[in-house]
């Protein structure tokens, strides 16, 4: 069986399309490990620190998307905002 291609840029967005949405499904599914492998520690906030700093500060060797750890703990924390001399719990990575 041939199949033609009429119009190549239609078919050229559809494919850039499909590779996007598979790339997408492929990455959730291998970056889904969120509580399993960590465990949080508490540390005091200091003026200008943020949940981003934090987290890279405590998790030098991750090399997954840092915004994971970063919702994981705005969400384990109740907010993403943190103020200075304030308790926060930070993901780390098991082993750390």
């Amino acid at each position: 069986m041939k199949i033609r291609v009429v119009n190549v840029k239609r078919f050229a967005i559809a494919c850039v399309t499909v590779g996007v949405v598979l790339g997408s499904a492929i990455t959730l599914l291998v970056s889904n490990h969120h509580d399993t492998h960590y465990t949080y520690k508490n540390v005091v906030a200091s003026k200008g620190d943020t949940l981003w700093t934090l987290v890279r500060q405590y998790n030098p060797d991750y090399s997954g998307d840092v915004r994971v750890l970063v919702h994981m703990a705005s969400k384990h924390n109740g907010s993403s905002s943190i103020d200075a001399a304030t308790v926060v719990s930070i993901p780390v990575q098991e082993g750390n």
